[in-house]
């Protein structure tokens, strides 16, 4: 959450298409209805199940996202010539 919060605030790799500005979407919608779980306590169990098995594959690829904004889109110019 705090990398997330790092991104949003300085702006990096957030803009519409990124994947970046698609998982932070994700994770606020996700967020909202545990919210809304604590109220209404069917949806909380819903998302709980989801989570259960999404978490590892969200895990997953957050870590991608941040190798691939790391070692290739932050690769300066002449380490592409190699």
């Amino acid at each position: 959450m705090i990398s997330m919060m790092i991104h949003a605030i300085n702006g990096w790799f957030t803009h519409r298409k990124a994947g970046r500005f698609n998982y932070h979407f994700i994770v606020a919608v996700l967020a909202a209805l545990s919210l809304l779980g604590l109220f209404v306590f069917p949806v909380l169990w819903v998302v709980m199940v989801v989570l259960l098995f999404a978490a590892p594959f969200m895990a997953i690829y957050y870590t991608w996202l941040c190798y691939n904004e790391v070692y290739v889109k932050m690769q300066r110019p002449m380490a592409a010539l190699k």
